[in-house]
């Protein structure tokens, strides 16, 4: 579980502030709310999938499977700081696509 405004910046562990995430993920968000849009370069404030919509900033890569593309600085933002395509995250999402656990990853 990750809280979506960090402990030490006033989030409580409620469930309107808890998140899934994986390990990885978790642990590069850390405490962090904001990130850097690679576009821009600015800092925005990541994701938040409490209130705002998955497909309004992130999607699937057509070109190759497993990777996560981003539709906004958001998406951007979130993706960099939370290192959402490092090597390891892909593999593991092919293999998952592969075990049918991730089918929209295989188009």
């Amino acid at each position: 579980m990750d809280h979506v405004l960090p402990r030490d910046r006033g989030g409580l562990t409620v469930f309107e502030n808890l998140a899934l995430a994986c390990p990885v993920c978790n642990g590069h968000k850390w405490k962090h709310v904001d990130g850097l849009d690679t576009e821009s370069g600015e800092i925005v404030l990541l994701f938040n999938p409490r209130i705002q919509n998955w497909s309004d900033h992130f999607a699937w890569s057509t070109a190759e499977i497993g990777v996560l593309e981003a539709r906004s600085a958001i998406g951007r933002a979130t993706i960099n700081r939370l290192q959402m395509n490092n090597v390891e995250m892909i593999a593991t999402r092919k293999v998952l696509g592969g075990l049918g656990l991730f089918p929209e990853l295989l188009g």
